[in-house]
């Protein structure tokens, strides 16, 4: 019983961190309550391997205590101004009763449903240890040795600087916080640590909810947040050690706030879709592959849709790439100091590979025909999403809004088919269908949210048509 108890408040105490920055970052902009406890937990988990990180990196010990310490030390000036102001984010679900009556039997059947998709995906992580080979030999392996080493190891010798193995450069969110439950726990449990992924998915499920609830009915809602939990590879995932679901966690959140800052106009939404966007880039490589897609996405608006003066467009930008910083300036400065210990990472790619390996383009679009139309990772959502544009453009219904979000599905189709191309080491392991699925999972969530905007969406909840 007490180690479910100390499971239980180890995830409780990222929901407290990110409540915090969440208060100071939305102000008097509400979001819903359940909507600010989902965003809570993934900023949460983002700033706690972040101070861990610093800590590791400053040499101190990366015991309970101090990491209690460092995050009040950070937090102290933030939750004062929150008092002291009432920035606190009420977290009481209103008008519940009324929300209780009026919901139809339809609608207690998909909340019947979604529910037990997550707590299938619970389930899942809870009856099993990490076993996933990379999982296992990676991300959670570093987070063992965090924990017996209580740092990031960065003596060690025989390769095991920050980790055993040569994806050294893979940035350590999830594992810094793998480590966290560990030390929280008092012991390493490849059980209970898993705890982690299901979470991630019922957060994401929330503010899917939530970002169709504000441009489309409770039932139409609902059954978009359905058709995300149908996604057979994404539930899946949800309930492995693998880390892919947790970056289309972020890389989905950080741009329907995107979206919401574009369709409001209230810094606040922009400021918690960078913290986010950050913390994608903090989580695995793609991401930042993901969050430049996002980045030339809202450059673009800036620069050509929203007509506003100039400095409001930088001024809008700074503040965008200060969250995105935020995480990628400290990672990159420590790859800089310890280069020698780092290898650069083969998935790169290298433009002087095109003619060399231009024979592979043909195939990659086969195996992305076939992976998405053909295989039941994604039931049927690519068929949809490719009917859905194509009315749009017979119809002339493309808005704003719908283009923003089709061209960053397009953009990561790109760049991993460009990584596929023009990497040394990724085209095996796309052959024999290692890392398609895994890496399209990261903007999926995206292809759902743009099938239902294109359906359930009016035309006034969202960004005009594209003139």
């Amino acid at each position: 019983m007490m180690i479910l108890i100390l499971l239980l408040a180890s995830i409780i105490f990222p929901i407290a961190v990110g409540y915090v920055t969440v208060s100071l970052l939305l102000r008097n902009d509400e979001l819903f309550p359940l909507e600010i406890i989902a965003v809570s937990y993934g900023a949460g988990v983002g700033i706690i391997s972040l101070i861990m990180f610093i800590m590791g990196a400053l040499l101190i010990q990366l015991s309970v205590a101090n990491v209690l310490i460092g995050c009040a030390a950070v937090l102290a000036v933030p939750a004062l101004l929150c008092i002291k102001n009432g920035w606190f984010r009420s977290l009481w679900v209103r008008n519940i009763t009324g929300m209780i009556f009026g919901i139809k039997w339809f609608e207690w059947l998909m909340l019947a449903i979604i529910s037990i998709r997550i707590m299938l995906s619970y389930f899942q992580a809870l009856i099993k240890p990490v076993q996933d080979i990379d999982s296992l030999s990676y991300r959670m392996m570093e987070a063992k040795i965090f924990f017996i080493e209580h740092g990031l190891s960065l003596n060690q010798p025989l390769g095991y600087f920050i980790g055993p193995t040569d994806q050294k450069n893979y940035p350590l969110n999830v594992s810094l916080f793998s480590s966290w439950i560990y030390c929280a726990l008092g012991t390493w449990n490849d059980v209970l640590v898993k705890i982690i992924f299901p979470t991630f998915l019922l957060a994401m499920v929330i503010i899917f909810y939530f970002s169709m609830r504000r441009i489309a009915n409770r039932p139409a809602s609902l059954f978009s947040a359905y058709l995300l939990t149908t996604l057979p590879f994404l539930i899946y995932h949800s309930s492995t050690s693998y880390i892919d679901a947790v970056v289309a966690f972020y890389f989905f959140s950080s741009f329907v706030y995107l979206l919401l800052f574009i369709r409001t106009g209230k810094t606040s939404h922009l400021l918690i879709a960078a913290l986010l966007a950050g913390i994608c880039t903090w989580t695995k490589n793609e991401g930042l592959f993901l969050v430049v897609g996002e980045s030339i996405a809202f450059f673009f608006y800036l620069a050509f849709i929203r007509s506003d003066v100039n400095v409001r467009k930088i001024y809008n930008l700074i503040q965008y790439f200060a969250g995105i910083l935020l995480y990628v300036v400290p990672w990159s400065l420590f790859k800089y100091f310890y280069r020698a210990k780092i290898p650069v990472p083969e998935e790169i790619p290298n433009i002087s590979h095109l003619f060399e390996y231009f024979y592979r383009v043909p195939v990659i679009l086969e195996y992305f025909y076939r992976k998405n139309l053909f295989y039941g990772n994604w039931n049927i959502a690519w068929f949809v999403l490719i009917l859905v544009v194509a009315i749009s453009i017979i119809k002339r219904k493309f808005f704003v809004e719908n283009m923003i979000v089709l061209y960053a599905i397009v953009f990561g189709l790109a760049a991993y088919g460009s990584v596929y191309c023009l990497s040394k080491n990724s085209w095996p392991y796309l052959l024999d269908g290692t890392v398609q699925n895994r890496n399209f999972l990261t903007f999926m969530p995206l292809v759902v949210y743009f099938i239902c905007i294109s359906i359930f969406s009016k035309k006034d909840n969202i960004l005009g048509p594209l003139k």
